[in-house]
C-alpha cells in the first residue's frame, strides 16, 4: 500500500472517507498531535 501525507488543516472543512483498517483514526491522531505541538495547545 501507498503512504500518503495528507495535511487536514489545509482546508478549512473537509471529511476522510476510507474503509476499515486504512488508518482514519491514526490520521486524526496524528494531526491533533501535529497542531498541538505547533501551538502549544492541547485541548
Amino acid at each position: 500500500m501507498v503512504k500518503v501525507e495528507l495535511d487536514i488543516f489545509a482546508s478549512r472543512l473537509g471529511s476522510v472517507v476510507a474503509p476499515a483498517g486504512c488508518g482514519k483514526t491514526q490520521l486524526i491522531a496524528d494531526s491533533r498531535q501535529r497542531f498541538s505541538v505547533q501551538t502549544g495547545c492541547l485541548s
